[in-house]
């Protein structure tokens, strides 16, 4: 472990032995790395399980080439293997909120979500509400989950061009909908990946995990755009409003969305035959074929 970062989440950690040696701020570290004590039984259990990861044969990762091929060397012997399915239900919400959104133009909806684990603080989602009415160009999609607190009378001020989700969404189907163009995400793996697979751009608010190492690789491939950052940070409302107005009405959002489409792309050719992730997925099943007493 590193020391004297206790209270400085700003000071650097370098990864010399990584390609391109990151150097990564230690607020945007894991926190199971930044909150490991030694001794702890559940701290030591979880250092156990990584260690155990780390020194496996081979590790597979839900990811495909043309979005981090940088950041793997043929040392590292790795695999990519891009799944862009994902599980769908939900047929009569699915059929609910497409039907709204075939109202919109194509790549003008924002969808807005932060997965199943964070809720947003009242504060945080009354800075979001206030982004969004104060961007009268972008209509939007709003899954608020996790106890996630609407400010009153937002959704009868935004009612023309917004629609507020409690609960359950159809992601996938919200996302690969012509009129979604952008998505205001935490950047959890899986939203990540479906976001990329359906040629929609990101802004980027990553709070935890691998979540901030999610948005600076987007942003690097130009299809992310930052807006926030940090489970507790509380944004300003008229600057996140710029970036999502930017976003969805300039010819740098527009450009942002082109590469997005174009890594859509590239997932689509990832999963035929032939593509990169289909070659390491064959290539995959032929290794464990050939490991003695492995069960099928």
């Amino acid at each position: 472990m590193p020391t004297g970062h206790d209270g400085d989440g700003e000071r650097v950690v370098t990864f010399p032995e990584l390609p391109g040696s990151p150097s990564i701020p230690w607020r945007r570290l894991s926190g199971l790395f930044r909150m490991h004590e030694a001794g702890d039984e559940v701290s030591e259990t979880i250092r156990q399980i990584l260690l155990w990861s780390v020194e496996s044969s081979c590790f597979v990762v839900n990811s495909f080439a043309a979005l981090e091929a940088g950041c793997f060397t043929d040392a590292l012997a790795a695999k990519r293997v891009s799944e862009a399915a994902g599980v769908r239900g939900g047929g009569s919400e699915r059929a609910e909120v497409c039907a709204w959104l075939d109202g919109f133009d194509d790549g003008s909806v924002v969808y807005i979500c932060f997965g199943s684990q964070e809720a947003l603080s009242p504060a945080q989602a009354a800075c979001l509400a206030e982004a969004l009415r104060l961007s009268p160009t972008a209509a939007f999609v709003w899954v608020a989950r996790g106890g996630t607190v609407v400010p009153e009378g937002f959704e009868a001020a935004t009612a023309s061009r917004g629609r507020v989700v409690r609960g359950w969404a159809p992601q996938l189907d919200i996302l690969r909908h012509r009129a979604v163009g952008w998505t205001l995400t935490h950047c959890g793996s899986n939203s990540v990946m479906e976001s990329v697979a359906a040629s929609v751009a990101l802004l980027t608010w990553p709070m935890a995990a691998d979540q901030f190492t999610n948005a600076w690789l987007l942003a690097e491939a130009g299809a992310a755009v930052p807006v926030a950052e940090g489970a507790d940070a509380v944004p300003d409302a008229e600057k996140m409003a710029s970036a999502i107005s930017k976003a969805v009405a300039s010819e740098e959002g527009e450009s942002t969305r082109r590469r997005a489409v174009e890594l859509g792309r590239n997932v689509a050719a990832a999963v035929t035959a032939g593509g990169t992730s289909c070659s390491d997925m064959q290539e995959l099943v032929r290794a464990l074929g050939n490991v003695d007493g492995l069960a099928s």
